[in-house]
């Protein structure tokens, strides 16, 4: 393997017409996460999508009758948590081992490293809608305005450590 692992190689381009499935996988997990906690908590799921329209990505709706304020945060910010435990795993996993097909680094990297930050920016941008995430949490007086840019500032370090790792990691397994 000739070159930085992480630097873009022209066949890369072909991994474009793949985002619509990264874009739905993405979805399916946000919109799932939503559902597997508000099930877990006791509350009835009335519907599930994870086809996006002119205004979502996807959505969950819940009855939220009977569920507690501890409850229904924690539906809110099921999807941030569980991204967030795969971003962990993804950045261990490209530190720490070199992957000879270029596929496999190209997917660990679009739904464990570009997911996360891209769904975390894209709920912070869409604050100020009732029907967010976002605008949920801020209407029951969740501190967003600090998880959320800390959140994100937060991956955006992470992953330029993880860019230098990988370099070292490269570096390592190339010289004899």
């Amino acid at each position: 393997m000739k070159g930085d692992p992480l630097t873009l190689q022209a066949s890369d381009v072909l991994w474009l017409l793949a985002l619509p499935i990264y874009l739905i996988l993405g979805t399916a997990l946000h919109e799932g996460a939503h559902m597997v906690v508000a099930l877990l908590a006791g509350a009835r799921v009335l519907a599930v999508s994870i086809i996006p329209n002119s205004h979502e990505w996807g959505s969950v709706q819940v009855d939220p009758r009977g569920l507690q304020l501890p409850s229904m945060l924690f539906v809110l910010l099921a999807p941030y948590l569980l991204y967030f435990c795969i971003y962990l795993v993804s950045v261990a996993t490209l530190s720490h081992f070199v992957f000879r097909r270029r596929w496999v680094l190209i997917s660990l990297f679009s739904l464990g490293i570009a997911a996360p930050i891209v769904d975390c920016i894209n709920s912070y941008h869409g604050v100020a809608s009732q029907r967010s995430d976002t605008g949920q949490l801020l209407r029951v007086g969740f501190h967003v305005h600090t998880l959320f840019p800390v959140l994100i500032a937060c991956y955006i370090v992470r992953l330029f450590l993880l860019r230098n790792a990988r370099r070292r990691l490269f570096c390592t397994q190339a010289t004899p």
